[in-house]
Order: C-alpha cells, then sequence, then structure tokens
C-alpha cells in the first residue's frame, strides 16, 4: 500500500460509487440492472459499494430498487 496515499476512497472506488449515482438519478434501479449496467459481479457490486452507501446516506432502496437520495442534477443546482 502506497504510504502517501490518504486514507480515505480510492479514485476508482470514487468512479464507481459517482456511476451508481448518476444511473439511479434518472430511474431507480434493481441490483441486477445495476449489475449489468456496470458490468460487474452483482455480490461483489452489492457488499463494496451498495452496503456501503446505504449506510453513508447516499443511496437509499425502495422496493427492491436503488437510488439516490439527492440526485446529481440536485447537487449540481445547490
Amino acid at each position: 500500500m502506497n504510504k502517501n496515499r490518504i486514507r480515505g476512497l480510492s479514485n476508482a472506488s470514487k468512479t464507481v460509487r459517482d456511476k451508481i449515482v448518476n444511473i439511479t438519478s434518472d430511474n431507480p434501479l434493481k441490483i441486477s440492472e445495476l449489475s449489468k449496467i456496470l458490468d460487474m459481479n452483482i455480490n461483489n457490486l452489492r457488499t463494496r459499494y451498495v452496503y456501503k452507501m446505504i449506510k453513508a446516506g447516499t443511496l437509499k432502496r425502495e422496493n427492491a430498487r436503488y437510488s439516490p437520495i439527492y440526485s446529481a442534477k440536485e447537487t449540481l443546482t445547490d
């Protein structure tokens, strides 16, 4: 591990999280749909990103579909 790296999200992880928010902003998606769009294993997507984003308050789950708490469009206009 790089000693100079500040603890937190890697650039790759932040990119995936941003993609999840952008993709689900227009319409909420099921985890299987999100997995196909991102071309990621459904279990890795769920455990590495989705669960953590829900816990952090970035993402919400309603009726088995995921969407951001605040859409990407709302954060740009604030």
